[in-house]
């Protein structure tokens, strides 16, 4: 497997690097590079990706094969990934999980795996700090192998109890707000417990705590594929105003994130937003953007706001779009990759 890997990364390697000298240029054709040592780009800290689903699921591997997963991603001569996301679950109404005789609806969309547990089954409930055992299992061994690892925490729901619909995959309308107002502080609560039970339980800090994912979206539906929550600009502001008082009653050094839009479009329109907010702006420690879609003009626009935020800035996800084989899909995220770090200058 080890060389088969190697084979393939020359190959692509010889792509991007053989390939452009094929044709030997002429000196008309030749072209002159100036150097631009003016010219300030960011500092990159990292690269890693969500635990989330995958973690759920391969927390509940065997050792050794966790282990190796482990060592793939965070080895300084293999992946070095050291920026890593854990996904505060919501937790869905329990007659929403699967069940031998009938598979919910999340596992009906995406699998098993986007059943994420939450820690209160009820809102009478006592915490179960045993839930979510997956997860903890992989975040646990990612600490120990990289001590150095950035971890942030972020919420793709909140519990089904606090919402509209009664379930954590989105409202009935799913441009409706799912949150109940009544229950801002709760949600803020719930997030906040959660950070302090693991720093306090396993010496994780979370440096970051995003309480929003793609919430100006309008696929969040009730029984859909997975957790998800709409939030219009006004709630996420009073969220926000909330959840900052909150994390300091708590002693937690963590800052906020937000607000992991799904596209480049909504990232702006919510900084434009938060921005205008005079009172929310210096409650805010850094921004976060999704890339599914949007183009360098788009890009370049986000640029200025994040320089002109003064925040630090994360892309928190991305994945491929388009492509009619595997390995076109793989070069146009790679593409997209290199337009993000480019144009936009995130530093994780």
């Amino acid at each position: 497997m080890k060389n088969t890997s190697i084979k393939y990364a020359y190959i692509l390697i010889s792509i991007f690097f053989v390939c452009p000298s094929l044709h030997a240029q002429t000196d008309d054709e030749a072209n002159n590079v100036v150097v631009d040592l003016s010219a300030e780009h960011q500092t990159i800290k990292g690269w890693g990706a969500s635990l989330c689903w995958w973690a759920h699921m391969a927390g509940q591997w065997d050792d050794d094969k966790i282990d190796e997963i482990i060592d793939l991603i965070t080895a300084p001569q293999k992946l070095n990934m050291n920026i890593f996301r854990y996904n505060i679950g919501g937790g869905d109404h329990p007659s929403h999980y699967s069940t031998p005789a009938n598979p919910g609806h999340m596992a009906s969309g995406k699998g098993v795996r986007a059943e994420m547990q939450g820690f209160k089954t009820s809102e009478d409930a006592p915490y179960d700090w045993g839930a979510d055992a997956g997860q903890r299992k992989i975040m646990l061994k990612i600490k120990k192998k990289r001590p150095d690892a950035v971890f942030e925490a972020f919420s793709n729901s909140p519990p089904y109890w606090m919402t509209f619909s009664g379930c954590s995959a989105g409202n009935h309308t799913p441009t409706d707000n799912n949150l109940k107002p009544e229950y801002y502080g709760a949600f803020c609560d719930y997030l906040v417990d959660v950070c302090k039970h693991y720093k306090e339980r396993y010496g994780i800090e979370f440096t970051t705590l995003e309480p929003f994912n793609e919430s100006l979206s309008d696929y969040w539906y009730y029984r859909g594929s997975q957790e998800g929550c709409h939030f219009d600009m006004k709630a996420q502001i009073e969220i926000v105003k909330i959840l900052h008082g909150k994390l300091k009653a708590a002693g937690l050094k963590t800052v906020i994130a937000v607000s992991d839009e799904t596209n480049l479009k909504q990232f702006i329109a919510a900084v434009q937003a938060y921005m205008a907010d005079e009172a929310v702006t210096p409650l805010i420690g850094q921004l976060n953007t999704h890339t599914y879609s949007g183009n360098n003009r788009e890009r370049k626009e986000v640029d200025a706001l994040v320089r002109n935020s003064g925040k630090v800035f994360w892309q928190s996800e991305t994945g491929p779009s388009g492509g009619k084989t595997v390995l076109e899909s793989n070069l146009l995220l790679a593409q997209k990759c290199f337009d993000d770090l480019r144009y936009m200058h995130p530093v994780a």
